[in-house]
């Protein structure tokens, strides 16, 4: 992980503004489900376009297109941009969700007469959702900074993009850190959101898995694809 964008959620101006904001638009979702989420998916997708685009952002520290809060334009760019992501995050999980849906649901109905067949097809399911997740998942990253870049749905779903993320050693990098924040900072955040921290917690895990994303995107950007 690149020791610079472990410092990109504060280290530039506004950064600090935009983690409390951040960490309190997650605080807010406890009670206003969904909505705060898109924007902070907005946030994350100008984070995940800036350290692609920029290739000292690790040193620059938080996007220059939007700090948190927003200016009025910026607020609208943001709910744009949290909005197809979204639409993008849907599209690309839908598969992994049914899958992991169809596998939990066999092993609630299974777990009161586990058989070695059933025990098998449990493992067979685990294992497909996981792939899946792992197949569908590791694009996004990508196709959430041409959506971000292009402000459009379509180059999010191009084939020359998706076939380049398969073999860009960089890319597989960027996203093996990311994710690896993620699950790290969602580990360390959950027992601390009793508190309130958790909060903050997790947004900070957030802009740093989208830093580590968008740099890893970053040859892409500059090979044209992004």
């Amino acid at each position: 992980m690149q020791d610079g964008l472990l410092r990109y959620p504060v280290a530039g101006p506004g950064g600090v503004e935009s983690l409390l904001v951040g960490g309190g638009l997650h605080l807010l979702a406890v009670y206003l489900p969904v909505a705060p989420f898109v924007v902070v998916l907005g946030y994350l997708v100008a984070v995940i376009v800036h350290t692609a685009s920029d290739h000292d952002a690790e040193r620059h520290g938080a996007p220059a297109v939007v700090t948190l809060p927003p200016t009025r334009e910026q607020a609208r760019r943001l709910l744009a941009d949290g909005l197809r992501g979204t639409v993008v995050c849907v599209a690309y999980l839908a598969v992994p969700t049914v899958v992991t849906a169809v596998t939990v649901r066999g092993v609630v109905g299974g777990v009161s007469q586990l058989t070695a067949g059933s025990g098998v097809a449990l493992l067979v399911g685990g294992t497909a959702a996981l792939l899946s997740a792992a197949v569908f998942g590791y694009p996004l990253p990508a196709a959430l900074a041409a959506v971000g870049r292009h402000r459009r749905l379509r180059p999010a779903f191009d084939r020359e993009l998706l076939r380049a993320t398969a073999t860009d050693a960089r890319y597989f990098v960027g996203w093996t850190t990311g994710v690896a924040a993620l699950a790290l900072g969602a580990a360390a955040a959950r027992p601390l959101t009793a508190v309130g921290v958790g909060f903050f917690l997790a947004f900070y895990a957030e802009v740093v898995a989208a830093a580590q994303w968008g740099w890893g995107a970053s040859r892409l950007r500059r090979r044209g694809l992004l």
